[in-house]
């Protein structure tokens, strides 16, 4: 899948991170799929955050 440039949000889900997630921009498109979100195949995976006490 080609993203355009109103892509926003992207983030990796799953409990291995393998699966990409996007969102689109709402704000100024004109589009069917404006403002929704996607999970999308790229053959990546994401690295889990550090966890931090505060």
């Amino acid at each position: 899948m080609r993203l355009k440039p109103a892509f926003t949000c992207p983030a990796f889900g799953d409990e291995d991170l393998s699966k990409p997630y996007v969102t689109t921009a709402a704000t100024g498109v004109e589009k069917t799929n404006a403002g929704k979100s996607f999970a999308i195949k790229t053959g990546l995976t994401g690295i889990p955050e550090y966890r931090v006490a505060l």
